[in-house]
């Protein structure tokens, strides 16, 4: 009976440490997610203010008298911006039908970067993940939109693109217009 009292104290120790500790990792959680806020409202007012500065065009200081400055004349259009994707497994007849901005482990085998968001230029991932993904099916995930060189036989340390493929946005995917030029090596 002693040894039972015993062994039922110990864990009403072990609960109550643990009761302890748990309130002290909850007490943390509320102090980090107060400094997340805290982060993320300097860095909106940092954005803002970034923003106010670029629409007024006003540089940070006032040029010293006599000092002098360098001029370059703003473009009369705004540069477009890039837009990077990240293609899953195409279908068999050429359409990428899942994307994503960022690459997805498992999932991304090609990437492709778009200046209008309606024509762009794509490239198999030579990364091991992707090399792995595009092995599962070559016939599919990789013949259907690219032109390949090399052995396909045995496992592809990397994979070069020689040429870019073409797409055009289709829907909600991108239509393989040329074929990419890929080399396993």
């Amino acid at each position: 009976m002693f040894g039972k009292n015993q062994e039922i104290e110990e864990l009403r120790t072990s609960i109550g440490d643990l009761q302890q500790s748990r309130e002290s990792v909850l007490e943390e959680l509320k102090r980090l997610k107060k400094q997340v806020q805290a982060l993320q409202e300097k860095f909106a007012a940092c954005e803002k203010e970034k923003e106010e500065e670029a629409a007024l065009g006003a540089p940070d200081s006032e040029p010293e008298a006599g000092m002098l400055t360098s001029f370059t004349p703003e473009p009369s259009h705004a540069q477009p911006r890039a837009q990077v994707f990240f293609l899953a497994a195409p279908t068999v007849d050429g359409l990428f039908l899942r994307q994503s901005t960022t690459e997805q482990i498992g999932k991304s085998i090609y990437k492709l970067v778009s200046m209008d968001g309606v024509n762009g230029n794509f490239i198999l991932l030579d990364t091991p993940d992707a090399i792995a993904t595009a092995m599962i099916s070559v016939s599919q995930f990789v013949k259907s939109v690219c032109k390949v060189n090399g052995n396909i036989a045995s496992m592809p340390r990397h994979i070069i693109t020689e040429e870019e493929g073409v797409a055009t946005r289709e829907g909600e995917g991108w239509r393989v217009v040329r074929k990419a030029v890929v080399r396993f090596e």
